[in-house]
């Protein structure tokens, strides 16, 4: 077996545990939500097994596993942490470079400042959060430095249209290199059980090869929420980014799940 089959033969397998019974919804979007959870819940985001490829270096990863989990704190604060696990399918290219290694670690807050309608039943019009953050070292990261982001998310919903997110987040990197994210996306309205997504995101990182070479990534996702009953969906998309020369490509197979703490 290849190993481009055994990464498919995962993707598969990872479909398949996602239908097990569960209080579970779904995540795809690069961007996160304008809203805080319940005080005393815990919330997962869940993608057990995913592909990635870089199309223009051939380079082939699992991402296993990437997760955001979210702790309730108050009704205008929750607690946030993300990291994300790349396995390296191939040894000619990078041999020195390590198997598994973690990027996008990270724990901060988000804290609500605006009510709306996405964030709230009873309130019209848009919802706003901050999040600030600190970017922890990764395992098996080049550098052991600490660093820090700061970002803003907006969220509108309509029942008729479907609900609109934008971020714009503003990093100090743990190579110390000053970034940028944007992203916008848009979901189908929430009362369908399938909604589609489509996201346009778009990354700058300072100096991310070399001094003087930065580093561009303009990205589109496409997937879809489906939902199983009331209380699970689960989700299928796709990721295609580059700039210039650099290609990649990303599948996602994705979940989330609730529990309350007491």
């Amino acid at each position: 077996m290849t190993r481009h089959a055994a990464a498919l033969g995962c993707l598969v397998v990872s479909a398949l545990i996602l239908l097990a019974p569960g209080r579970a919804s779904a995540y795809l979007m690069d961007a996160n939500d304008a809203k805080v959870i319940t005080p005393g819940t815990l919330e997962f985001e869940l993608q057990p097994v995913g592909f990635l490829t870089i199309l223009s270096d051939g380079e082939d990863y699992l991402v296993m596993p990437s997760i955001m989990g979210y702790v309730g704190l108050t009704e205008d604060a929750d607690f946030i942490f993300l990291t994300r696990g790349f396995y390296y399918l191939d040894d000619e290219f990078y041999p020195e470079q390590p198997r598994y290694r973690t990027y996008e670690a990270q724990m901060g807050f988000r804290l609500l400042v605006l009510r709306g309608a996405y964030s709230s039943d009873c309130t019209d019009g848009p919802a706003i959060v901050i999040q600030p953050q600190i970017m922890v070292p990764n395992l098996e990261a080049p550098t052991e430095t600490p660093g820090f982001s700061l970002a803003v998310l907006l969220a509108q919903q309509w029942e008729e249209w479907g609900t609109f997110y934008a971020n714009a987040w503003w990093n100090r990197t743990s190579t110390q290199n000053w970034a940028t994210f944007l992203a916008v996306a848009m979901e189908g309205p929430p009362e369908w059980d399938l909604r589609p997504l489509v996201e346009v995101t778009y990354y700058y990182e300072e100096d991310y090869y070399a001094p003087g070479e930065d580093f561009h990534m303009l990205s589109g996702t496409a997937g879809t929420y489906i939902d199983i009953g009331s209380d699970f969906t689960w989700e299928l998309g796709a990721r295609l980014g580059g700039w210039e020369n650099y290609a990649e490509l990303e599948v996602r197979i994705s979940m989330w799940m609730d529990a309350p703490m007491h």
